[in-house]
């Protein structure tokens, strides 16, 4: 392979081949060193904590098989348990034959010593110590063991077939130890694993490994100080790696406690780094050789400063302005990033005055007082105009000589207002134009000195419009003349422009509020002198009327049949103008959110009685009223006074323009929707159809000429509409001019 080495002749290249030659041959080897060690320790230490984490596992998947098998033998004790009479072989049938895989055995010892077999046999079955018939007097389960030389040790559970009758018996049962230790069952150790479960004392019962007995010695010293944890230990000269994880069982099965082992030769675990010694020598020289080919020729195609400056393109793609290219090579790609980084510091410097503006502009626009808004151009301005000195004059609010708010440039420093005599003619004069104008105190016309006296020796002047007329200005001082770029100028234009929005937005907002008191007092006033009439006018009224009640009843003495008629008339019409003055008072407090319902319970039977009973007079035209209800409606929950009101509301209307004909008032109970439905229908002149919508506002009549045939204010629909919803219901209407109309109230209960 032919390399072109003419890359060379750069002096980072020839800098970067040196210092490899120099570097990589002895780093390469003692990383290879260091790292074969490293791999060494690591293989170790996964094997331990892989070796814990499984003697973990294996302890729990123990500790839940037994919690199966006590579950077991609680079952078949509540079967033996519940049966009647004595116990027989059919009372053992139906076992689960997955219990008969658990146990070996099953058999149920009496307290005279006899056994019973459930399944299975027990032989040799071991006797119930003192201690463990305490334990299981309380409900609880005994498991224990008996180790046999040379044969498989045997494990026992026992527990008290009811532990409130302990004569009853105790159900004993020999654990087949291969579900217990899951040999047989489910392979859940890992590969080359040797498993061993060790008693209280350190004696084996279970050991897959023959010839095991050192383990033992081991763990005697290390189950007492903790338990769970790792170790080394020999048998015949071979090295195992190992750990182990102590169960708990003394306060549920008696037993104090087992420790599952798990074991690992040491030669096996460490066998992919044997393997790996013998071609150790062999892939350090062709990775050296491989690393030196492959280096000279990336060093031709890309160097260091390349990717320092592509660092930087991304950084600046992420809008991180503030960071540099860092680059001291001392050649072309140091003046590059001389030049990459005065770019970055430009559009930093940009992002930044644009984010500035952007955050102006939502605090002015967002705000609606324009002291406010005042108060944000002059605090934040500096940080997109670097200036000495702020100004902001106003010229249209209303108070003759124009105020000033001026701000200095230290942090911190307060605004205070001047009253400075610049009028915008003033101003129109030397900027006529929107744009922007830079002054210097020399050149500056009389009428604007007042703003020179400041202390400033030049001034930006950035004009504010509103609606095409001049309403204020912007100005930023400077005590040494200012270096503004084309680009700085239009943004200060545009910066002008937004606060003349936000301030004729305030100026537009502070209008509107103030109209919205002054309405707000209007109808404060209007509702307040309704009260008042209403009140006034209702006093004699009721005396009136409570004086012809007097007359009627003839408490001043006889009179005759045309003059008690002439006193009906008189009632009528008085408790008409009650009812309509009722209506202005009622409209006044619906109007105030004052009115509201008292829901109760709500005999329909009577009260319909009791409305039916206002008009029994006979009335003094060709008109009947007729009255369609059944007997039995279920009482409902409402109010009743404003039930009432807006039924006789309904029902004076229907009688007040029907001349003749009938009014029919009907009510319909319909449980499915939980609702009674009131319906009032007329033969009267009726409503046209393209007013039916306009007959519930206030004030509101049909006919509202000075000639009209009907009286009344336009309040009975109005008060009625609003009850009803009060109440929870609804009202419709349904009329055709010169046939009549059918008012249907809907309420529910």
């Amino acid at each position: 392979m032919k390399f072109n080495i003419t890359f060379l002749r750069r002096k980072v290249a020839r800098r970067i081949l040196m210092l490899f030659f120099v570097c990589a041959l002895l780093p390469i080897t003692l990383l290879a060193i260091i790292s074969f060690n490293h791999v060494t320790k690591q293989l170790r230490g996964q094997s331990q904590r892989r070796l814990q984490q499984a003697s973990k596992a294996a302890a729990l998947s123990i500790y839940e098989r037994l919690l199966f098998l006590e579950a077991g033998m609680k079952s078949v004790a509540s079967t033996l348990t519940m049966g009647n009479g004595p116990l027989t072989q059919s009372s053992f049938r139906g076992l689960d034959e997955d219990l008969r895989r658990k146990f070996k055995g099953l058999v149920l010892v009496s307290d005279t010593g006899n056994h019973k077999a459930v399944f299975g046999e027990i032989e040799n079955p071991p006797k119930t110590t003192g201690a463990e018939s305490h334990h299981l007097s309380a409900g609880r389960i005994v498991v224990s063991s008996e180790h046999r030389p040379a044969l498989p040790t045997r494990v026992f559970m026992k527990m008290m077939l009811d532990p409130q009758a302990p004569l009853q018996g105790v159900l004993l049962g020999e654990i087949n130890t291969q579900y217990l230790w899951g040999s047989g069952y489910e392979d859940t150790l890992p590969p080359m694993t040797e498993l061993y479960v060790l008693d209280q004392s350190a004696n084996a019962l279970i050991s897959s490994l023959p010839g095991a007995e050192s383990l033992s010695e081991e763990m005697k010293a290390r189950v007492a100080l903790s338990v769970s944890g790792q170790f080394e230990w020999r048998l015949k000269g071979a090295e195992f790696l190992a750990a182990y994880w102590s169960i708990p069982l003394k306060y549920r099965f008696f037993v104090p406690q087992w420790t599952v082992v798990l074991s690992e030769p040491k030669a096996d675990v460490l066998a992919p780094v044997s393997n790996f010694k013998k071609t150790f020598l062999l892939v350090i020289l062709l990775s050296l050789c491989t690393v030196l080919l492959l280096s000279i020729s990336q060093i031709r195609r890309s160097l260091i400063p390349l990717n320092e400056l592509q660092e930087g393109t991304r950084r600046i793609a992420q809008r991180d302005f503030g960071s540099r290219v860092a680059v001291t090579s001392g050649d072309e790609f140091e003046d590059l990033a001389a030049s990459f980084n005065s770019m970055a510091r430009r559009l930093g410097k940009q992002f930044d005055a644009l984010a500035t503006m952007a955050e102006i502009d939502r605090a002015v626009l967002s705000a609606l007082d324009t002291e406010k808004i005042l108060e944000t151009v002059l605090n934040r301005i500096h940080d997109v105009f670097p200036c000495d000195r702020v100004t902001v004059t106003l010229f249209d609010q209303g108070r003759g000589v124009p105020r000033t708010y001026v701000k200095g440039s230290n942090v911190g420093s307060k605004t205070w207002v001047e009253t400075f005599p610049i009028t915008s003619e003033d101003v129109r004069e030397v900027c006529a134009g929107p744009e922007g104008l830079l002054l210097m105190d020399h050149e500056a016309p009389r009428s604007l000195a007042p703003l020179f006296g400041l202390g400033v020796k030049s001034l930006l002047l950035l004009p504010i419009s509103i609606r095409g007329r001049l309403s204020g200005i912007i100005t930023l001082g400077h005590l040494h003349p200012p270096s503004y770029t084309q680009d700085d100028l239009v943004q200060a234009h545009q910066l002008a422009d937004q606060v003349a929005v936000a301030i004729h937005n305030a100026q537009l907002y502070e209008e509107t509020k103030n109209q919205a008191i002054e309405l707000e007092k209007s109808n404060k006033v209007k509702d307040e002198f309704l009260s008042v009439m209403s009140h006034e006018l209702r006093t004699p009224l009721t005396t009136i009327i409570g004086f012809i009640e007097m007359i009627r009843d003839k408490m001043f003495g006889a009179i005759n049949a045309e003059q008690e008629k002439a006193l009906e008339k008189v009632m009528m019409h008085s408790k008409d103008l009650i009812s309509m003055i009722n209506g202005i008072l009622y409209a006044t407090l619906l109007e105030s959110n004052a009115v509201k319902a008292e829901i109760n319970d709500l005999k329909l039977d009577p009260f319909l009685e009791d409305l039916k009973s206002d008009y029994a007079i006979p009335l003094d035209k060709g008109l009947s009223i007729n009255w369609d209800f059944a007997a039995g409606i279920p009482p409902i929950r409402t109010d009743a006074a404003k039930l009432k009101h807006v039924l006789q509301n309904v029902i004076n209307n229907a009688i007040k323009f029907t001349e003749t004909g009938n009014v029919t008032v009907s009510v319909r109970h319909f449980p499915e929707a939980r609702t009674v439905e009131f319906k009032v229908a007329d033969t009267g002149i009726g409503i046209p159809k393209e007013k039916l919508s306009l007959i519930f506002e206030k004030f509101y009549q049909v006919d509202s000429s000075q000639t009209r045939l009907y009286g009344g204010v336009g309040m009975g629909l109005y008060t009625v509409n609003k009850f009803t919803g009060l109440l929870g219901g609804t009202i419709e209407v349904e009329s055709e001019a010169g046939k009549g109309s059918v008012f249907t109230v809907k309420i529910p209960y």
